[in-house]
């Protein structure tokens, strides 16, 4: 009897940890760039969104490279001028309720 009750309940932890477990932010959120493109000229203007997979309550998003915070224009695009060329990383950071979080 004792080994079906140690069964029964680690059972039950795993359906309530794959039913009910919390995602990693990089799950619930995606930066999108306009266009779908991966690669960019120096001077290029390009419109970045941020996916929220799960409708989450967020604000205060910001978007850098190389640790450049991104302005956006009046356009609503955001110029790409980074100091040096090459392949470069593009961080979305908001906040998440009293967390801060960097994608």
């Amino acid at each position: 009897m004792q080994p079906m009750k140690l069964f029964l309940a680690l059972v039950s932890l795993l359906i309530i940890n794959a039913c009910g477990g919390t995602k990693e932010p990089s799950e619930l959120f995606e930066i999108q760039l306009e266009g779908k493109a991966s690669e960019f000229q120096k001077g290029q203007e390009v419109g970045i969104a941020l996916q929220n997979k799960e409708d989450k309550e967020i604000g205060n998003v910001t978007y850098s490279i190389d640790g450049e915070d991104l302005v956006m224009r009046k356009n609503g695009k955001y110029g790409l001028n980074p100091r040096k060329l090459g392949t470069k990383e593009l961080l979305a950071q908001f906040q998440m309720g009293d967390e801060t979080v960097t994608i």
